[in-house]
């Protein structure tokens, strides 16, 4: 169906306004039932975390009442990243709940569509993300991450399904292996989880039962959902855990945030992210060159382009006004507003004036993975300036190979892996940065064995 995304963000806007009214924020800003967006946005800057919270936030936690939320809110989302040393935190009243939950049916809807039956979902599922406890915050309100709170307001019929796992205690690790071992037994048809814990999961299964095929362990799982994390960083190991006899699985990605439910992976559009008209959000999208401008240009939804990178600007349900949401998107499709996710608009390195953002660095390894043969699980990249009075800066590399790369030693045209290493650490003279663009030909770079020094 067709979207006029025009009118649809028209009213986003206006209901954010309307369910928000009596607060100080609406006062402050003069906003109207009614307003048009353009005069929403004479009125209203862009906002980022630090001078929202130090304005708003930090005088209205943890109820909001009168100040963000027209009525007090019984939950507050806490974001697992910081800003500026500050903890951050979202008011989640039920109508941004509802939202979450609206575009959630819409991908199941989207996935029964592509699989024809709704028979995956009638069986267990699995969800494996970060389930510690809400923490009271006194006065009716509780706190913790989103996908607790999805998960504690669950309705019963998927509590009735779900693979019970929020009494695990422990490191994440043992949490995991908890997992496991009640998911082994169970009949599942749906698996979610953040990617890389998704990953660790079933190499977990895989041990724990002998068996090498996911399907021998769940022959009726079906739809795998993960987010968390661009998917193209992880795409080949996904397809590397779930393969394996039978039909291929239906892979569901989210792109999901505490400040809300923002895109959700269409099946019957090759999985492509979709950008979300169930949550009540209204969108502006700032071209990411402008990022540092103190009026920057504020595209909206329906004059995206399509190619073109864009930083992410929500104004939500829960009192959130024009925040900078601070990732990078490139639309694929203008039309069906489908899109992909770059990376960190601030997660750039430039310490040298390199502006290497992170799809630049996942692509340089993925060029040395297909031209030397090496596989990359995890790897940390960070400026190392001017060390020990060294007249030129460095990169620190913290790699971590896959075993079975790293296990055959390989005549390197930039640097040597000592044989058997499970990982390296790597210290690259500046030109290191020819690396970061792709031509990894150019770097010259020590390499030691994981825990050398």
């Amino acid at each position: 169906m067709s979207i006029d995304w025009r009118e649809q963000q028209a009213k986003a806007l206006n209901r954010c306004i309307a369910l928000n009214y009596n607060t100080q924020f609406i006062r402050d800003h003069q906003l109207m039932r009614g307003m048009t967006i353009r005069e929403y946005q004479s009125r209203v800057p862009i906002w980022n975390y630090l001078d929202f919270h130090h304005a708003y936030v930090e005088k209205a936690y943890p109820t909001f009442g009168g100040v963000l939320t027209a009525k007090p809110v019984k939950y507050v989302a806490a974001s697992s990243g910081t800003t500026g040393g500050i903890n951050k935190y979202y008011p989640f009243p039920s109508e941004t709940l509802r939202g979450f939950k609206r575009t959630a049916a819409a991908q199941v809807l989207a996935t029964v569509a592509h699989l024809g039956n709704v028979r995956p979902f009638f069986k267990q599922f699995l969800s494996i993300a970060d389930m510690s406890p809400l923490r009271d915050l006194g006065e009716g309100v509780r706190a913790g991450l989103v996908t607790r709170i999805l998960s504690d307001s669950a309705p019963w019929i998927a509590k009735r399904l779900s693979v019970n796992v929020l009494d695990a205690h422990g490191t994440a690790a043992q949490i995991l292996d908890v997992m496991v071992d009640r998911a082994i037994t169970a009949d599942l048809g749906v698996l979610t989880g953040l990617t890389h814990w998704l990953l660790e999961f079933v190499k977990k299964a895989k041990l724990k039962t002998g068996k090498s095929d996911v399907r021998a362990i769940w022959p009726n799982l079906k739809v795998i959902g993960h987010g968390g994390v661009p998917a193209a960083v992880y795409q080949k190991a996904l397809e590397e855990e779930f393969s394996g006899s039978g039909e291929p699985f239906t892979f569901a990605e989210s792109y999901a945030a505490s400040e809300g439910y923002i895109a959700y992976g269409d099946p019957m559009l090759g999985g492509a992210l979709r950008l979300s008209s169930h949550n009540g959000i209204f969108y502006e999208f700032i071209p990411v060159e402008e990022k540092d401008k103190d009026t920057p240009t504020r595209v909206l939804a329906e004059n995206v382009e399509e190619g073109r990178d864009y930083i992410v600007v929500l104004t939500t349900t829960s009192g959130l006004w024009s925040h900078v949401l601070g990732d990078i998107i490139r639309f694929t499709d203008s039309s069906l507003k489908t899109l992909e996710v770059i990376g960190r608009a601030w997660g750039s390195i430039d310490t040298w004036n390199e502006h290497a953002g992170e799809s630049d660095i996942d692509g340089a390894f993925d060029g040395v993975t297909q031209s030397l043969g090496l596989v990359f699980k995890y790897y940390h990249v960070g400026p190392h300036v001017y060390p020990d009075l060294a007249p030129r800066g460095r990169y620190t590399l913290v790699v971590e190979l896959d075993p079975a790369s790293a296990s055959a030693s390989y005549p390197l045209p930039c640097c040597s892996v000592a044989t058997g290493a499970g990982g390296c650490f790597c210290e690259a003279k500046r030109t290191i940065g020819w690396v970061l663009k792709g031509s990894h030909n150019r770097a010259r770079a020590n390499v030691y064995a994981a825990g050398a020094s």
